[in-house]
């Protein structure tokens, strides 16, 4: 490590016990002050700016998480109670620093849950395609930082977000000056990881630390845009008893990339998760013909010929030149789509592959390519349904009025992605799983958005499946 660059002697935090608020230095130089605390409840907007949200009890905490390869912490939690009458919803919120790395945990806690908690900030139909929704606005928020509050230091701050986390149109990061808020910074549901930086190299990035799919950045809340929010996505219908949510905030000193880099081995050691498994894969290890937008062959076959016989062809080609594919990607062409363009039957199309699934299985016998398959959002008429007659229950999205966006479906239980794994495997030789269009599919129910865990539920369930 180089000077001052591990642990407490990078990072300090220091707490107002009388209002729980803080302040965050880094090498000794003050970057941050925090904001309002808030919390949805009843309609109605609880925060400690104005009153209506009130410390109720303050003490110190201290921990160790050596499982999460973080080790011990010391820090603070305070009690918050909403100022409602006879109902006083409760949040705790903790501040954790952990000594020997350089990282601050923000935890909120819910022991008693909280009711309506959902603002009114959803809208839809904001210029991405597929039309999708966002929702603006926190349920709850912790923590907060002032933009126009008193620095030792000029920072910068650079934002990954967008459906594809370059942009909402592929255009790049966002990029401005802390302390001018005329420099917006987009928020919502597209927002991503936020980093700070200064001429120096030193960099504080904040981002979710769990609850991944049901977290959000707001900057609505504040008056020009001068606080950044932290906490629980706008649409949560309800925050249920004993829910808790934690952002993290990691702090180097050799520049944005060094830290994006170790932030991610940061946040892959918690889970106790590694790249071996990856590294390892023939599909990440070899050549890989692709089929994907942009590609030559994508919806598109060679004259007078199907897809098989053009992939053989190119497998022909290829052996001819020397070319070592060892893989092949397969794209949404092959399986069957709405008229909204989402999945109704994960099958190979009779006319893509002559036979289907047996005709699919012939381009990995007579190539011995590894197939990659694409698969994207489910349609709300799903043969695998068990409302149209197939075996499996999925969560259903409705629509009213003049909301005229498509309707998508969801898989409710793992058992539908043992069967579709394993199908696979078996009749056509799937390796390598290919879930594309995420954003549509989050974006485009309210079943996911307005609920706390059913987007982490969902792809919990996909990834069990896969591993197995």
């Amino acid at each position: 490590e180089r000077p001052n660059s591990g642990g407490r002697d990078l990072l300090r935090v220091e707490t107002d016990w009388a209002n729980g608020s803080f302040q965050f230095f880094i090498n000794g130089g003050l970057w941050l002050s925090s904001g309002s605390v808030y919390i949805q409840h009843e309609g109605r907007k609880y925060t400690s700016t104005d009153g209506s949200l009130r410390v109720k009890s303050a003490r110190n905490i201290s921990g160790y998480d050596g499982g999460k390869d973080l080790g011990s912490y010391v820090g603070s939690s305070f009690e918050w109670e909403a100022q409602s009458g006879s109902m006083k919803p409760r949040m705790f919120t903790n501040v954790k620093q952990y000594k020997k790395s350089r990282v601050v945990v923000f935890e909120q806690v819910f022991p008693d849950g909280v009711s309506n908690t959902a603002t009114d900030g959803k809208h839809c139909n904001f210029g991405l395609e597929p039309n999708a929704c966002d929702w603006v606005g926190l349920a709850s928020a912790f923590p907060t930082f002032q933009r126009t509050a008193p620095s030792s230091e000029d920072l910068g701050w650079m934002e990954i977000y967008g459906q594809h986390i370059n942009g909402k149109h592929g255009e790049g990061p966002s990029l401005g000056k802390w302390s001018n808020l005329s420099d917006t910074m987009p928020d919502g549901l597209l927002s991503g990881p936020l980093a700070l930086f200064n001429e120096g190299g030193s960099v504080a990035i904040v981002s979710p630390l769990s609850q991944f799919m049901s977290a959000s950045m707001d900057t609505s809340g504040s008056v020009n845009g001068s606080e950044v929010s932290f906490g629980l996505m706008g649409g949560i219908d309800a925050i249920p008893q004993g829910y808790s949510i934690s952002h993290v905030l990691f702090a180097g000193t050799d520049g944005i990339n060094h830290a994006f880099e170790e932030w991610g081995r940061l946040l892959l050691a918690y889970y106790g998760k590694d790249t071996a498994p990856s590294s390892s894969d023939v599909t990440d290890k070899y050549l890989t013909f692709i089929t994907d937008n942009g590609a030559y062959y994508y919806y598109h076959a060679e004259t007078g010929k199907n897809m098989l016989e053009t992939l053989l062809d190119v497998d022909k080609y290829g052996r001819h030149l020397d070319i070592p594919y060892r893989n092949v990607m397969i794209d949404s062409w092959w399986y069957y789509q709405d008229a909204n363009g989402a999945v109704t039957k994960w099958d190979a199309r009779d006319d893509i592959f002559p036979g289907g699934n047996l005709g699919f299985r012939e381009l990995g016998k007579r190539t011995d390519w590894r197939i990659i398959a694409h698969n994207r959002y489910w349609g709300n008429e799903t043969v695998y349904d068990k409302d149209s007659g197939g075996a499996f229950e999925f969560i259903h999205d409705t629509r009213s009025g003049n909301d005229t966006r498509p309707v998508y479906a969801l898989p409710k239980h793992e058992a539908f992605w043992d069967y579709l794994f394993g199908r696979a495997v078996e009749e056509w030789g799937l390796y390598t799983y290919e879930q594309d269009w995420l954003w549509v599919q989050f974006l485009g129910m309210d079943a996911l958005l307005t609920s706390p865990t059913l987007g982490r539920e969902w792809l919990i369930q996909m990834g069990t499946s896969a591993e197995k």
